[in-house]
């Protein structure tokens, strides 16, 4: 019997992951701080990868719910403004794009939360993931893109090296420079995550954990 998505387990279970999520953005964000590599924000870690579970064992409406509360929670523990939001558009694009819809997109990944729940090797776990990481990672992406572009007339600086990019340029390559080996790092963590403890991670999973195909 299939549960209720706003039962007092499931609800349970998006106020923890989401508080996960929290805590491994903090701590990224702390290492981070003392490699100040992306002077307008980022860090690389595994935070996203809890709201990814989530997504994959709740569906997509709990995982935008935990990605929702976590960008939340963000903004709650102090907002790190791009030195260019100059005005108070800038500061509700930035306070948007950044936080609360980048946070939201990363549970699009449950839209094959099903494939992911249903598959029958580790092989078929591994790309369901890895596609789902892709979706809810590359959605994220986007937002923070539309905000450099947004936000940025010219690049000046990426992983301390100093450039002269358009807005365009600028923004993808400064967002893909933290964001794409985060999404990297987490496909791999959650997929190996599903694969040997399917029965924690994933409601359902029909792959037993020793299984090889």
């Amino acid at each position: 019997m299939k549960e209720k998505i706003f039962s007092t387990r499931v609800m349970a279970e998006v106020a923890l992951l989401s508080a996960l999520a929290v805590v491994l953005d903090l701590l990224q964000s702390a290492i981070c701080r003392f490699f100040p590599l992306w002077p307008n924000g980022g860090s690389i870690g595994i935070a996203m990868v809890p709201i990814f579970v989530l997504s994959f064992r709740r569906g997509t409406l709990c995982g935008l719910l935990g990605g929702l509360i976590v960008g939340v929670l963000d903004l709650l523990d102090g907002v790190d403004l791009s030195p260019l939001a100059v005005n108070g558009w800038m500061v509700f694009a930035s306070i948007l794009l950044d936080y609360v819809l980048a946070w939201t997109l990363v549970g699009l990944a449950g839209l094959v939360g099903k494939q992911v729940r249903e598959a029958k090797s580790k092989k078929d776990v591994w790309l369901w993931t890895c596609l789902g990481v892709l979706i809810g990672g590359g959605a994220r992406f986007v937002s923070h893109f539309l905000s450099g572009l947004y936000m940025w007339e010219t690049g000046t600086k990426v992983l301390n090296i100093e450039l002269n990019l358009s807005a365009v340029n600028y923004s993808l390559l400064y967002n893909g420079s933290y964001l794409w080996p985060c999404m990297i790092l987490c496909a791999v963590i959650t997929s190996l995550l599903i694969s040997y403890q399917p029965k924690v991670m994933v409601q359902n999973l029909s792959m037993k954990a020793g299984e090889n195909q």
